[in-house]
């Protein structure tokens, strides 16, 4: 077993206990509301004002975070976020034909995955800035599976199995 299998591995199990921990917790939060006494009132009063909101930052080390995880990602991947997206996609869904097409300016790629002559997921890869959503629509009337990635999103990681995992999800 090679350090990258051990690392994904380590990575999965420990989303897992993460996930679980959220659900739970979810749950518990969730009775507790069951549990609470209604409002009389519901509904925006005229005049009132909205309190401000901080959300909880999510648990670092997953995907997501204010601190790089150890598993492999795209900032600690030894080239661009377009050779970290090639060799990913290549390596771990080699049983699909997949073509990408780099868009205008080189800011949007787009990964089409076949199985056989029939289109199986169409993955956008994108700066966040970026206003394109005529493929998305494109692909909800058409019934294909549709997956959009920002490679310059503050604290998304794409780490790996994040990646892997998702769009094994969206392939079915």
């Amino acid at each position: 077993m090679s350090l990258l299998d051990k690392l994904i591995g380590n990575s999965k199990k420990a989303v897992n206990n993460v996930i679980g921990s959220i659900t739970n917790a979810l749950n518990e939060k969730g009775k507790a509301e069951q549990e609470a006494p209604k409002p009389q009132h519901s509904g925006i009063q005229v005049g009132a004002t909205i309190p401000h909101y901080e959300p909880e930052p999510a648990p670092s080390g997953v995907s997501w975070g204010p601190t790089m995880p150890a598993e492999p990602n795209q900032y600690n991947y030894p080239g661009t976020w377009l050779q970290y997206f090639d060799v990913l996609f290549m390596k771990e869904f080699s049983e699909y034909r997949i073509v990408r097409d780099v868009i205008g300016d080189g800011k949007r790629v787009v990964y089409t995955f076949y199985s056989g002559e029939k289109t199986a997921l169409v993955v956008e890869v994108m700066n966040q800035s970026c206003a394109a959503q005529k493929l998305r629509r494109d692909c909800r009337r058409s019934g294909t599976p549709y997956l959009r990635y920002y490679y310059d999103h503050e604290g998304w990681w794409n780490t790996y199995s994040y990646v892997c995992d998702r769009t094994r999800a969206a392939l079915g």
